[in-house]
């Protein structure tokens, strides 16, 4: 795979995070064979838990993008700000005669 595994977090709502990933490793004993049986958390990297993922349970990477997706697809880019511009009479009418030239 180009680019590697690594899939964006978003801090609100703790979604996509360590700890929402390591989640997709309980109760499933394939998974668990490649993880310690006391893992320090702290010490694995998000993009070691993500290629695990990938290569090992690949549907559970694919839902954990689909949710990635969904929520970037759901996010607001304009933050709440509405921008307003006035313009004037006299600057509408120089826009409706302009014509493009070509070369």
């Amino acid at each position: 795979m180009v680019g590697g595994y690594d899939i964006p977090y978003f801090s609100k709502g703790n979604l996509l995070t360590k700890n929402h990933i390591i989640e997709q490793f309980s109760n499933d004993y394939e998974l668990s064979q490649y993880l310690p049986d006391s893992v320090n958390r702290s010490t694995i990297t998000r993009s070691f838990l993500l290629s695990l993922l990938y290569n090992v349970r690949k549907d559970k990477y694919l839902y954990l993008y689909n949710i990635y997706k969904k929520q970037k697809a759901n996010k607001s880019y304009s933050n709440g700000k509405v921008y307003e511009i006035n313009i004037t009479s006299d600057y509408e009418k120089n826009l409706q005669q302009y014509s493009p030239t070509s070369k």
